[in-house]
């Protein structure tokens, strides 16, 4: 009996002992999950937290985004006066639409303004260019003017000689200046406007159907313009339209002082546009191109008549 008792105390005493350890493991097993998940938990609220405030952030950005699109749209406005109106709500397409279309707008506007810049410049080369020749006439005139005053036996001679000269170089600033005859390749010869009208009423202004082929280069001077293209163009421009878009603006872009265009006016000349290619053939560059630039720009907008100059030239 004492040796099973005795047996038996170690066992019971090993099984309380494999009992004993095993509880403790367990416990400590189940407080390390717990920790994990409570550590994973507060990971997420982090995260979670961090996630709302920047969508919060990014909301708030598209809703300023959106809104200067609608704002900036000419439809937009009608958006914004709805009641409980919201920026975001609006579908995708439709602020891709908008985008578009103020896209579009810009492009179109900066295109205009450098359009508008060029043709501004072209105009005040354009100025220039008539100012050197008034000037060059004025020199040459002066000389050969100085040249004759010294040959001149008497006073009276000089005096006469000096007024003839100062009337050559001045003038009266409405009349159609005084062309030189020696170089006639360049030289426009301006018509009569009698001749201007038997030229209309005979029918001798009627362009000719057709165009050369090849055209001619864009780079002629308005001297050599076709005649019968050139009596077209005074005829159609000297036609004054309440948008100004005839020979005054052409005028204005080719570098005519406004003063002089005012005197035209008076006048009421019957075919202007033909002292408008008078004073503007002293230029250079006076150039069926440079005309063809004229015709087209925001303020004349002469589109059938560039067209017929397009036809037989190589404006662009």
């Amino acid at each position: 009996m004492e040796d099973k008792k005795a047996k038996s105390a170690p066992s019971r005493a090993s099984s309380a002992g494999k009992s004993g350890n095993s509880k403790p493991a367990k416990g400590k097993k189940k407080l390390t999950i717990k920790d994990q998940l409570i550590a994973e938990n507060n990971e997420l609220k982090e995260e979670l937290q961090k996630l709302g405030d920047e969508n919060k952030a990014l909301h708030e950005k598209l809703e300023v985004i959106v809104m200067k699109i609608v704002t900036n749209d000419d439809e937009g406005e009608d958006l914004e006066m709805e009641e409980g109106f919201e920026p975001c709500n609006l579908p995708t397409d439709d602020i891709m639409a908008m985008l578009q279309k103020i896209i579009k707008k810009s492009k179109t506007r900066k295109k205009h303004a450098l359009e508008i810049r060029v043709e501004e410049l072209e105009t005040r080369v354009t100025h220039l260019t008539v100012e050197l020749a008034k000037t060059s006439r004025a020199k040459i005139a002066f000389e050969h003017g100085l040249k004759a005053t010294c040959l001149c036996p008497d006073m009276e001679q000089v005096r006469a000689k000096v007024e003839q000269v100062r009337l050559e170089v001045e003038g009266p600033h409405w009349t159609a200046p005084v062309y030189s005859t020696n170089q006639s390749n360049t030289t426009l010869h301006p018509m009569t406007y009698k001749s201007l009208s038997d030229s209309f009423s005979s029918g001798r202004h009627n362009v000719p159907f057709n165009p050369p082929r090849p055209k001619l280069p864009g780079d002629t001077h308005i001297n050599q313009l076709i005649k019968e293209l050139r009596l077209f163009l005074v005829r159609e421009l000297s036609l004054e339209k309440a948008s100004r878009a005839d020979w005054r603006t052409m005028a204005e872009r080719v570098g005519i002082p406004e003063d002089v265009i005012e005197e035209w006016e008076k006048l009421k000349l019957e075919y202007p546009m033909s002292k408008v290619f008078a004073e503007w053939s002293q230029s250079d560059s006076a150039t069926v191109r440079l005309l063809h630039r004229h015709l087209v720009s925001p303020q004349m907008r002469c589109v059938l008549l560039a067209k017929r100059l397009d036809d037989y030239y190589q404006v662009t």
